[in-house]
């Protein structure tokens, strides 16, 4: 999957469903299978482009996958339960038009 070419405007849907997408890359995040550990799943569209945001169990990985250009980019944030403030931070991260 990570090979194969999405064209030169690719979308996280051409790249999987949300769970799919977090099975195939959350280990590459937190180095560890994911299976089990997928506190909570949203799908949010902002400017046109399409998020999957991803809440792990702790140590909190707060993870939001999205494609632009020919690339998948993955932001993530990582923190033990009193850094739970960076919640509402995941948000922030949004991929420019490339």
């Amino acid at each position: 999957m990570i090979y194969t070419d999405l064209g030169e405007n690719a979308t996280i849907e051409q790249i999987g469903p949300p769970e799919k997408v977090i099975n195939a890359f959350g280990p590459e995040v937190i180095g560890e299978n994911v299976e089990g550990k997928v506190l909570s799943m949203n799908v949010e569209e902002h400017s046109g482009r399409r998020y999957y945001q991803y809440e792990l169990e702790p140590p909190h990985a707060l993870i939001t996958a999205t494609a632009a250009g020919n690339r998948l980019y993955l932001f993530n944030v990582t923190g033990n339960g009193e850094e739970i403030i960076l919640h509402p931070c995941i948000s922030c991260y949004k991929a420019k038009q490339l």
